[in-house]
């Protein structure tokens, strides 16, 4: 009785609040539509947390257009033929991923062409905010002592908890098909292997040395001389007037006195938020129009997160194998869809899903062009998703590659004893032994399990052979789970050019030759209102709890653990074992 009593105050709980969601909704989408611009404006540039690229979790959507990379372009494109717009203002660190620091140069470029001039003005310049700050032609800093800039750099940092484990009788059998695939030896090892540290620490040098000259070049200082500066241990952060006499800031301006200064330099101009423009111009096409696009366009596609079979939840930000080859098919078949970009930021995932995806790719690109971009991450599946596209661009920042297959097979049979359990069963054949949770994995699995997993490489293999200048010999020694920075994957032959998103459309468009046509994102985003109405959100979604297990999934969780957590029946499934991702960059890489 008490059930029933509680699931019927649950139901009118949900009800309220979904009706107040619709309310509110509903008067907001009445109310949309872009505001006249004022004769003067400053588009000042903010957003909440990390820029995302194009998809965001439905529990983190409201109501508005969300602020993702992929509308960033897309309004500062427009903001360079407004001729309201006198200039740009950066007033706030802007958490800015610097894989997408590229990106958002290619969008201001045209402009800066224009003459229109951008300002930054900082209090505190850290990290990715003060490389954010560095697209302005202007950097001011406060004056105060407690300023400054403080740049920290790339790093990896990865907690191996081998003997953890083994104390409380967990033991995590990684079987790796390359050296230097680091995937899941933090579980199983007390240090990082050999291959693998070689393998990050030239990835990390690499990402360092994008990170100078990005500052070298935006700010004309000289890239040693800053290098010595940032590698004294002495030197926490380089004070505000340190900052000036190196080159890194032009002026130091309290933020009242900058605000000052802006109103001086353009008189009557009102600001105008670039967040609160992107969502005034929000259209709700979401429940009026289903496939692509009837005009003529270029298609891109941004296959984004972990790699995951069959279909996904359309409120996470994955790529499902059966929604993909779905969006893939209705790019390829629609006629109005001149040519297709992979937009690919993607640790890797299921190795059955990266080859039906792929697949599918390799039909697309028989039928219109199909060119690539690998944005922050396109590595194992994601790299396994890039192979069919010609060309390849990655940013200097890119990581590319992971060419390998892990698989992890937990053995707790030792941790079983310690607690007093004593699993028996029995089984028909000696695959169902590695359903047995809490009986020792027997080696002659791990070795049928191994050779499996030879096979899958060699098929990975194959698919980059078949689609990249390189030879089986070339491959070999860059392949085996090694990752690499943009540029020296460019020089390796992995991908064929450095450029962001803008740039990989830009060049697309001249081979299609005439006017350039519109661009358009795929798969389509929808607010809050718009995935209630579609269903494509649980009503309990939007309750805390939901929430709060979204957030754990994000703050860089193990997935391996993660998904014990959610399901313990997993460990028992030796087909969720098998993987062929790199993980391991993600959350990883410092931003």
């Amino acid at each position: 009785m008490k059930q029933v009593v509680l699931g019927v105050f649950l139901g009118l709980f949900l009800a309220l609040v979904l009706g107040v969601l619709a309310v509110v909704g509903l008067v907001k989408l009445a109310a949309s539509g872009e505001e006249a611009m004022p004769a003067k404006t400053l588009l000042v540039l903010d957003w909440e947390g990390l820029l995302p690229g194009h998809r965001i979790d439905a529990t983190q959507a409201d109501f508005n257009t969300p602020v993702t990379l992929s509308h960033v372009l897309e309004a500062l494109q427009e903001a360079a033929t407004r001729e309201e717009i006198q200039g740009i203002l950066i007033d706030r660190p802007l958490d800015v991923p610097r894989e997408y620091l590229m990106e958002l140069q290619e969008a201001l470029a045209a402009f800066r062409k224009s003459g229109k001039p951008i300002y930054a003005h900082l209090d505190m310049a850290v990290a990715g905010a003060y490389m954010a700050a560095c697209l302005a032609d202007s950097v001011a800093l406060s004056p105060a002592r407690s300023g400054g800039v403080l740049l920290t750099g790339p790093n990896v940092s990865l907690l191996y908890m081998g003997e953890a484990l083994q104390r409380l009788g967990i033991k995590v059998n990684v079987l790796h098909q390359g050296e230097a695939k680091g995937f899941g030896e933090q579980y199983a090892q007390q240090e990082m292997s050999p291959p693998v540290r070689e393998n990050l620490g030239r990835l990390v040098e690499d990402l360092l040395l994008s990170d100078l000259e990005w500052i070298s070049r935006s700010r004309g200082v000289d890239q040693k001389a800053l290098r010595a500066e940032l590698e004294n241990p002495g030197r926490l952060w380089i004070t505000p007037a340190e900052a000036l006499e190196m080159g890194l800031a032009d002026t130091l301006l309290s933020r009242s006195d900058w605000d000052e200064f802006i109103k001086v330099r353009f008189p009557d101009a009102e600001r105008l938020s670039l967040k609160s423009w992107i969502h005034s111009r929000s259209t709700f096409t979401g429940l009026t129009q289903e496939g692509p696009a009837l005009e003529n366009h270029v298609a891109v596609l941004w296959a984004e997160g972990e790699i995951l079979p069959g279909g996904g939840d359309k409120t996470q930000v994955a790529i499902a194998a059966r929604d993909m080859v779905e969006e893939i098919r209705q790019l390829a078949e629609a006629d109005a869809v001149q040519a297709v970009v992979l937009r690919v930021e993607s640790p890797g995932g299921s190795a059955l899903a990266s080859e039906e995806i792929y697949q599918e790719l390799v039909k697309l690109a028989k039928r219109k062009p199909l060119w690539v971009s690998a944005g922050p991450v396109a590595a194992s599946g994601g790299y396994y998703l890039s192979v069919p596209g010609a060309p390849i661009f990655a940013t200097p920042y890119s990581v590319v590659g992971s060419i390998g297959v892990v698989a992890l097979v937990p053995d707790v049979s030792q941790g079983a004893r310690k607690l007093g359990l004593n699993p028996q069963s029995i089984s028909s054949l000696p695959a169902g032994r590695l359903l047995n949770l809490g009986e020792p994995v027997d080696p002659a699995m791990l070795a049928s399990l191994n050779r499996n997993m030879a096979g899958i490489y060699e098929e990975f293999r194959a698919r980059v052979l078949a689609h990249r200048p390189l030879s089986p010999q070339a491959l070999d020694p860059i392949a085996a789970g090694r990752v690499w920075a943009g540029g020296r994957a460019r020089d390796l032959g992995l991908v064929d050019c450095l450029g962001g998103l803008g740039a990989c459309v830009d060049s697309l468009q001249l081979t299609l030759g005439g006017t350039p046509l519109p661009i358009h994102h795929y798969p389509r985003q929808l607010n809050l209102m718009e995935l209630l109405l579609s269903g494509n959100l649980r009503p309990w979604d939007l309750l805390p709890a939901g929430k709060l297990e979204r957030a754990a999934a994000l703050v860089g969780v193990p997935s391996l653990l993660r998904a014990v957590e959610e399901d313990p029946r997993r460990l028992q499934d030796p087909r969720w074992m098998l993987r062929a991702e790199a993980p391991i960059l993600e959350g990883a890489l410092a931003r």
